[in-house]
């Protein structure tokens, strides 16, 4: 541990002598500064729940978890950039049902890579390596490492992004996710795993726009192979994964202050299993809301908005190898959010157990919801939302599983500082979780951000 406090120090030092060496190369050419610059981030969450979650036996968490990062980039050319970014998150357990011992877990790369562009011989922007790359609101491509939480969000791969007209975007892409960080040095290494089993994703995301209507396109082909995913029966045989999701999203100005957002995918290809023919799989995930800014009209700081989301489920019994018997196989017709895993529709629910089939998978799940969000002051936002969620008819006679409501308070001033509030709280419905009848999920915020 003492080996890496010191890595750290020395790396920080190191970055603030080359910034003050380069502070005098800041001229723009394009739009982008050439030379050196440098970001530090420093970021506390302190999370809670109680013990209707029904994590680890059901018993009531607190952590703290703190994400440091320190980037550089230089742009020795207007249109040539070098990014890297070292990141460390480690937790302390206030609360835990188990002793757990602390330790200042892993320093890995979050980013590391080129990226190019130049306009006068080709529209095209280019990047090369590790990075970040959210498409449209997240739905199918957002987060690359799931099972590392919010630690980190990135694909390791390439990507280029053609500008063909004003307001249209087209972007291609590769990426490799493998399940544990080999591609790059780990510092203090401690087998994280990043994702369930390794996985290629290609695709072609199309945005547009045109007068009051925004809309993407997009196709995508995921391979993955030995999968970890096995039913929840037994069926452990899966050998891998292949697929192609075709998806549209449009959002349009209905009238002034009022508009509509659809977004739809469908999902099909193939299962692998060992020693039987390949299974065929189908499956389909959408979601929409029709939102009312008050503010052009009635001259309020609030924005109305009421929507849904479902997600597609089907499962199929096939026979257990020499057993005669069977199981189920659960990803028949269970929509597969890609790399769309991140918290979309809410924070608590990415934890809890027996809701969503496994961290933050978006799936076999369905949910009409309603949302105010008020803005008293620009540095200030308020949000609540309530949410009634149901599961698929397999999983019992009672497909509801219970009300969620949620209240966010965000604060972004124009300073190096930000932070958030937020408390989710959910109301189980019928006889979905016998051992307790809501759960409590709560999260403070502290941001420090640095550039230079």
């Amino acid at each position: 541990m003492r080996c890496i406090m010191l890595f750290v120090a020395l790396l920080l030092f190191l970055l603030s002598e080359a910034g003050a060496q380069n502070t005098a190369d800041t001229s723009i050419a394009g739009g982008t500064r050439k030379g050196l610059s440098f970001d530090v981030s420093h970021r506390m969450r302190f999370v809670s729940w109680d013990a209707g979650m029904k994590i680890i036996g059901g018993s009531p968490v607190t952590f703290t978890r703190n994400r440091t990062r320190i980037g550089g980039t230089w742009r020795p050319l207007p249109s040539l950039e070098f990014r890297t970014m070292l990141t460390n998150e480690f937790f302390n357990w206030i609360e835990y049902p188990v002793e757990r011992d602390f330790n200042l877990d892993e320093v890995i790369f979050e980013h590391l890579y080129v990226r190019w562009r130049n306009d006068a011989l080709l529209p095209v922007d280019v990047t090369l390596g590790r990075f970040d790359m959210p498409l449209g609101e997240g739905f199918v491509i957002m987060d690359g490492t799931p099972l590392d939480g919010s630690r980190t969000l990135y694909m390791n791969g390439i990507r280029a992004v053609v500008e063909p007209a004003e307001g249209h975007k087209a972007t291609l892409f590769f990426v490799h996710q493998p399940t544990q960080d080999k591609l790059l040095p780990v510092l203090n290494d401690r087998d994280r795993l990043l994702a369930e089993e390794d996985r290629n994703v290609a695709g072609f995301y199309y945005t547009g726009a045109w007068d009051r209507m925004d809309w993407d396109l997009y196709v995508l082909h995921t391979q993955s192979r030995d999968s970890a995913v096995i039913s929840h029966s037994g069926v452990e045989d899966l050998k891998g994964l292949s697929e192609f999701t075709f998806g549209a999203r449009v959002a349009a100005e209905l009238l002034p202050g009022v508009s509509a957002t659809l977004e739809a995918a469908l999902q099909r290809g193939e299962l692998r299993v060992r020693a039987k023919p390949s299974l065929d799989r189908k499956a389909w995930a959408a979601h929409g809301n029709l939102s009312w800014d008050l503010r052009p009209g009635l001259e309020l700081p609030v924005l109305l908005r009421a929507g849904m989301y479902h997600y597609s489920y089907e499962m199929l019994s096939i026979p257990s190898e020499g057993s005669g018997t069977y199981g189920w196989l659960f990803l028949i017709g269970q929509w597969d959010p890609v790399l769309g895993r991140w918290p979309k529709w809410s924070e608590s629910l990415v934890f809890t157990e027996g809701i969503l089939l496994r961290p933050a998978y978006w799936s076999i799940v369905q949910a009409p919801f309603a949302e105010v969000s008020v803005t008293p002051h620009s540095d200030w936002v308020i949000r609540s939302s309530i949410q009634t969620l149901k599961r698929a008819k397999e999983f019992g006679p009672d497909p509801r599983v219970g009300t969620l409501l949620t209240a966010h308070l965000f604060w972004k001033p124009d300073l190096p500082f930000s932070g958030h509030a937020m408390l989710e709280r959910m109301w189980y419905d019928g006889d979905f979780r016998a051992e307790a009848s809501s759960y409590l999920w709560a999260r403070l915020e502290l941001l420090y951000r640095m550039e230079w």
